[in-house]
């Protein structure tokens, strides 16, 4: 098992290569039950893009199941998430995390590496030679118009984004 450090009301789990997860320590107890490692994700490039806690745990059958520290807190019912607020996946504190559907989890997303303008919602249109913003809207693609200038697009997202995704809307 991995070391929990208790700090007053906040708990550092350590994880593997160095790594630690912050958690209250109301719920140290129950992090102390695995032996976690750092579950690393990384960009195209390399680079790390979040991280994660990480532990198995052997059923009865002998098989094993993942076991992610900010689901483990919450317990989600089937087929819903749990997001970080923050978009740290290292702050496990219970203000930190908030059950999610899988849409509003992926509104929270950062950039996606592969968009060139690196502005979430924006995208260059080779057709028409201008930026074009786009929104998620119940699982279908809104056009928010075409723009000269890739900040106009931006702030037609961030408009849009605050209106249809007021609490889960991330931006960057």
């Amino acid at each position: 098992m991995r070391k929990v450090e208790i700090h007053g009301e906040i708990a550092f789990v350590h994880l593997s290569k160095g790594y630690k997860a912050i958690i209250d320590s109301a719920d140290a107890d129950v992090a102390t039950q695995y032996s976690w490692r750092a579950d690393i994700g990384r960009r195209k490039d390399g680079s790390i893009r979040t991280v994660y806690a990480r532990s198995e745990r052997r059923n009865p059958d002998g098989s094993r199941d993942i076991v992610l520290l900010h689901r483990l807190l919450l317990s989600p019912e089937e087929g819903m998430h749990v997001d970080h607020i923050d978009g740290d996946g290292l702050n496990n504190r219970r203000s930190n995390l908030r059950i999610a559907s899988p849409s509003q989890n992926q509104w929270n997303k950062r950039t996606p590496d592969s968009n060139s303008t690196g502005m979430k919602g924006v995208s260059f249109n080779r057709n028409r030679g201008k930026f074009q913003a786009t929104i998620r809207v119940l699982g279908k693609s809104r056009h928010l118009g075409l723009f000269s200038d890739a900040s106009e697009a931006q702030k037609a997202y961030c408009d849009a984004n605050r209106k249809m995704h007021p609490e889960f809307g991330r931006v960057d």
